[in-house]
């Protein structure tokens, strides 16, 4: 997952694009339009080299195409846990921040997790939404 966690933070300050992020995580692209712009991609079940699993990729693609996209959301299986204090921090993401619930799912409960603001603006975040906080479940990137 450090490699994730590298190509996540390089998406978030702008030196990995979309498509680069994707192939790190092993998602197969090919065969898509990346250039068309405002729609969401996404890719599910996605082992890790390290044992851990992605539940779930999602671009959300704007203006610019799938390489310009603003924001991307990955979710990790906690089964393996991957330890999220000890993980975010690893990772480089050392400001604690807290989320209410979403409003689309009021159920969900408070999110917890670290962020690391790169020097362009964007944003790195590693987050963990169930009660105990133990493990990491979520993991977004935007840009500036």
């Amino acid at each position: 997952m450090e490699e994730v966690a590298r190509l996540m933070r390089g998406f978030a300050d702008g030196s990995i694009p979309g498509s680069q992020l994707a192939a790190g995580l092993g998602v197969e692209t090919s065969g898509i339009d990346l250039s068309r712009e405002h729609w969401s991609f996404t890719a599910g079940d996605l082992p890790t080299a390290d044992g851990y699993r992605i539940e779930s990729f999602e671009v959300r693609v704007r203006q610019g195409g799938f390489d310009d996209a603003p924001f991307v959301l990955l979710y990790v299986h906690d089964t393996p846990c991957l330890p999220f204090r000890q993980f975010a921090l690893a990772a480089g993401a050392h400001e604690r921040v807290e989320f209410p619930s979403s409003a689309h799912d009021p159920a969900s409960g408070w999110v917890s997790g670290y962020a690391h603001e790169s020097e362009s603006g964007g944003r790195f975040l590693v987050a963990s939404g169930h009660d105990e906080w133990k493990c990491v479940t979520l993991m977004t990137a935007a840009r500036n």
